[in-house]
């Protein structure tokens, strides 16, 4: 199986569970779409991850995932430092918020 992130934590779990898995960062642009709902856009970003490392490894299955953190309409990109995501977790301190998780398996 084709694992389509570069996420060493997503990689781990797939090995906890026995699975042998091949590592392919997808090389997406994870920009949200004007107006596009939280869920919508996890399963877009999930979807077009899948089908970019899909065409690099067509004879093997490719499960790809997205998780955005959403606070109110707002979706929290990752984090690009250190900073960034102490800053990020100072503004969800304490507030109620989503995360939200899409899988897509090509």
């Amino acid at each position: 199986m084709v694992l389509a992130s570069a996420s060493p934590r997503r990689r781990e779990l797939l090995a906890r569970l026995g699975l042998e898995v091949t590592a392919a960062a997808p090389g997406v642009d994870e920009s949200p779409v004007a107006g596009e709902p939280p869920p919508i856009h996890a399963l877009r970003l999930a979807t077009e991850k899948a089908r970019a490392v899909a065409t690099l490894h067509p004879e093997l299955p490719v499960l790809a995932a997205d998780t955005v953190v959403v606070l109110g309409e707002r979706i929290f990109g990752k984090p690009g430092n250190r900073a960034e995501a102490a800053a990020m977790l100072t503004e969800l301190a304490g507030k109620t918020h989503l995360v939200l998780t899409a899988l897509a398996v090509r």
